[in-house]
């Protein structure tokens, strides 16, 4: 997986209480290189990449470890949002009250005021390492190719249609560059 996109939607309002505990702050400057900003910005995400984080290996994500049983350990993934380096966090499946459907990403800066960002916008999160060779094959649903003038040139299969048609319905025959004119302007 190379780049994630969500849209932007409006959190629960904790995640400030979590980002501002000592052992998370120290965690986060230690493993991550930062200090983040007491809050999270929320982005809601489609079933197949939810289903692509799900199956990555775990050798890429950071961990943050609670000192005590009384919180829960969080995976980490370095990833940035344009200029600004953050981490998209994971909690444990048992205490994550947003599902697999919406991602959380830490960062230094309140993002949504960097960029104006407001619910619905929607968010291009690119992971900085390690997923570059994650396979991923679940997260691709289907793959488009432009073959006409691209891949191949199949003007000259047109101009056969047409002939074989105005043949066909007893119509007279269109000089040929006026066929392959016409198929080149469509």
């Amino acid at each position: 997986m190379q780049l994630i996109s969500g849209k932007v939607i409006q959190g629960a309002q904790k995640a400030a209480v979590f980002t501002g505990l000592d052992w998370v702050k120290a965690q986060c400057r230690e493993k991550l290189g930062f200090v983040p900003f007491p809050g999270t910005l929320n982005l809601e995400i489609t079933s197949s990449v939810a289903e692509c984080l799900e199956n990555m290996a775990d050798g890429i994500w950071e961990e943050l470890v609670p000192p005590t049983q009384e919180f829960c350990s969080s995976k980490v993934l370095r990833v940035s949002i344009g200029p600004v380096k953050g981490a998209l966090i994971l909690p444990e499946a048992d205490v994550n009250i947003h599902g697999k459907h919406v991602i959380e990403i830490l960062a230094p800066v309140k993002m949504r005021d960097v960029f104006g960002l407001k619910d619905g916008d929607r968010v291009i999160v690119k992971p900085i390492s390690g997923m570059a060779n994650q396979d991923c094959k679940l997260c691709v649903k289907a793959v488009l190719f432009d073959l006409d003038g691209t891949l191949i040139d199949s003007i000259e299969s047109y101009y056969r249609i047409v002939e074989i048609a105005l043949d066909k319905m007893g119509l007279p025959k269109v000089p040929r560059q006026t066929i392959l004119k016409a198929a080149k302007n469509y």
